[in-house]
């Protein structure tokens, strides 16, 4: 079993639910929207021009999530592996508004990416994509996912996103895992 795997099956087991990994939602795809210039003062379209998305070479594609939450939760959940605290994810990070709802910390966020966003930016750097060609492309693309995530659920009458992290799954608390899903779901799922 991967961690990805791990932090899903501890999840179900702590919140007594079933998280659904194939829930389709029309969306959840790498597409601009109409409606997305209305959301968070057009978070989504700011983040896609800073990040130089070439919007004309992007293939629609779901965009990907560990699980859907049911029931009283209601939201996506994302594991955030450690390539994922980019510099690209800092800058969409930067822009978020104070009014954004939110089910993870947005300032340890922020300090993640500081700390370890050299880390990240070696993952997969030579990694380019059709819509994002250039060198750190793929980490800009997973930047403009994140952003999609964290904005579109709770227009489309989901609750936010729930995200955790690597290092606070797997380097707090000495590694206890199961611990400090629960600490997190205690203080970010609402």
């Amino acid at each position: 079993m991967d961690q990805r795997q791990l932090v899903v099956k501890i999840l179900e087991e702590i919140l007594g639910v079933t998280s659904k990994k194939n829930q389709y939602f029309n969306w959840c795809v790498n597409r601009m929207f109409l409606m997305d210039t209305l959301y968070e003062e057009n978070l989504i379209g700011e983040s896609a021009i800073m990040l130089n998305w070439t919007l004309s070479k992007a293939q629609p594609t779901n965009i990907p999530y560990d699980g859907y939450l049911p029931g009283k939760y209601n939201c996506l959940f994302v594991y955030d592996d450690f390539f994922k605290f980019s510099s690209h994810r800092l800058k969409t990070l930067n822009l978020y508004p104070d009014s954004l709802r939110l089910n993870f910390d947005l300032n340890l966020y922020k300090s993640l990416c500081h700390v370890n966003s050299k880390i990240a930016d070696s993952y997969q750097r030579n990694n380019v994509r059709k819509d994002f060609n250039f060198i750190g492309g793929a980490n800009a693309k997973r930047a403009l996912h994140d952003v999609m995530l964290d904005v579109r659920p709770i227009h489309h009458g989901l609750n936010p996103t729930f995200r955790l992290n690597y290092y606070s799954v797997f380097e707090e608390n000495s590694g206890n895992v199961a611990k400090n899903i629960e600490l997190a779901v205690k203080r970010n799922l609402k």
